[in-house]
């Protein structure tokens, strides 16, 4: 339209009333097609926006389907101990000497705490997707939340006839980190490690200084991790299900591994070599020296 006008300023003998209105039908209809052409052009992006959605949507369900498929199975192992190792107690008490009692707790008591350790798993990955896991952070030595997470999986360790060993730096300084989280992170890192290594072989705890960080590692002499694996191994699912019912996992333990580790301000990773091992590792920041506060006694006003 704005073309019509100017052409009738400048050349007005060209144009009578049947050109003009020939002319602005014809701007009229040129802008319906581009408008058409807008509108196609947003309709073509909601478009691609709903197939990269629906493509999420089958990797979700996908990984639903895997998630229920392990975790079935991982649940189901331990409970189905704590139940048998009841019934063995209950029915054959006055039959079983102070020794086998004993042992049969211990084994009820270790199962039931893997089972807790399971369920706490998918509880803090549903907290942490919601957004609403809160770390409850006071200063504490990483030493001795190694040495409480060493602990925790003994058990395990020595149902798969693996020993574990520490080497602990006890002169770091003191770390703010949520206690219970960390070691979490810490036994998640040593049930993989006992998972993968041959019997009769050593997984190694260690934490030492690294700069201005403090760095903990999980060493262990299994099959070793695959590079094109490494990459994922700290994804969700990123392990999937194993080939064997000592390598089965729910495919989580590493993935909040990484997710509880960033929330303290760390990093993760793992070197690997197949065939030779896998080392595990950790890196979280030591407190700045001229972070600390002094506080120095103020003689009182009179």
């Amino acid at each position: 339209v704005g073309v019509i006008n100017v052409a009738r300023i400048n050349h007005p003998e060209q144009f009578d009333e049947h050109h003009i209105e020939l002319l602005e039908a014809f701007a009229e209809h040129i802008a319906a097609v581009i408008d058409r052409l807008e509108m196609l052009e947003r309709l073509g992006t909601r478009a691609r926006q709903l197939e990269a959605d629906n493509e999420k949507l089958i990797d979700l369900h996908r990984m639903k389907d895997v998630f229920l498929s392990t975790a079935s199975h991982e649940l189901k192992t331990p409970l189905s101990a704590v139940i048998a190792y009841a019934e063995v107690l209950g029915d054959h008490e006055a039959n079983l000497s102070r020794e086998q009692v004993h042992e049969f707790a211990g084994r009820l008591r270790a199962e039931a705490l893997r089972l807790l350790g399971l369920i706490e798993d998918i509880l803090d990955l549903s907290r942490l997707e919601s957004g609403k896991m809160v770390l409850r952070a006071h200063e504490v030595a990483l030493a001795e939340v190694a040495r409480g997470a060493l602990e925790t999986a003994l058990p395990m360790a020595r149902k798969h006839g693996v020993d574990l060993a520490l080497d602990l730096d006890e002169a770091l300084p003191l770390l703010r980190l949520d206690e219970v989280k960390m070691r979490q992170v810490i036994v998640n890192l040593l049930v993989n490690a006992v998972k993968f290594s041959p019997t009769g072989k050593t997984v190694t705890l260690r934490v030492r200084a690294d700069g201005p960080h403090a760095r903990l590692e999980v060493e262990d002499l299994g099959p070793g991790v695959p590079a094109e694996q490494a990459t994922h191994i700290f994804e969700l699912f990123g392990q999937g299900p194993g080939d064997s019912e000592r390598r089965g996992s729910m495919g989580i333990g590493l993935h909040l591994v990484k997710r509880l580790t960033e929330l303290h301000g760390g990093h993760v990773g793992v070197n690997s070599r197949v065939g030779e091992g896998s080392n595990f590792w950790i890196r979280l920041p030591l407190p700045h020296p001229t972070s600390q506060t002094v506080v120095e006694d103020l003689p009182r006003a009179a």
